[in-house]
């Protein structure tokens, strides 16, 4: 029977490589006629995302003879390695970072509140949706295993301003940025 030993002399690097790395050590057969070998392999795959394709939602203009609520909203693309699931959590950007506000463009004394519905699917589907609270995940939703969701978009978001805030707001314009983080669950 023959017995192979490796000596080996480990430079500080590799010392600090061999702590981070799984290393797989050959099994090896007796030298003959054949001889036999196995080596593990290991391949890991890490969360990807991808949100593309949100445009900017125009609420448009609300006058004197208008009533109800004012929606708007906007399709896009999510796309989720091995079409896992994901959260969105939502935020924006406006001077009352704890509620979803439009601010009025010039002095900013004025907001109006808004709210934020996510789903897959359209919009219509989002707005049957529960409201999201401010800066919390949404409900597991499914992405696509195509990036750029093989031309047609998966999930949808929709804004909606009720009618009181319209009314006790100040005339003028209001804007904000809504911002979506996806998270893979």
């Amino acid at each position: 029977m023959i017995n192979k030993f490796v000596k080996a002399t480990l430079s500080a690097a590799t010392v600090a490589a061999i702590c981070t790395t799984t290393i797989a050590v050959a099994q090896e057969e007796q030298q003959g006629s054949t001889s036999y070998s196995e080596s593990d392999i290991t391949f890991t795959v890490d969360d990807q995302v991808q949100l593309t394709g949100l445009s900017d939602i125009d609420l448009g203009t609300y006058s004197a003879t208008d009533t109800g609520e004012v929606t708007g909203g906007d399709t896009f693309c999510v796309y989720v390695n091995g079409a896992d699931d994901f959260t969105i959590t939502a935020s924006n950007t406006a001077n009352d970072a704890s509620d979803f506000t439009l601010d009025e463009e010039g002095d900013g004394t004025d907001q109006i509140q808004y709210t934020v519905r996510v789903a897959n699917g359209d919009v219509a589907t989002a707005a049957a949706t529960a409201a999201l609270g401010y800066d919390s995940a949404s409900g597991n939703l499914t992405g696509s295993n195509q990036r750029n969701c093989g031309g047609s978009d998966n999930t949808a978001v929709e804004i909606s301003v009720d009618e009181q805030e319209m009314r006790e707001a100040t005339t003028g314009d209001y804007a904000g940025t809504l911002q979506l983080l996806v998270t893979p669950s």
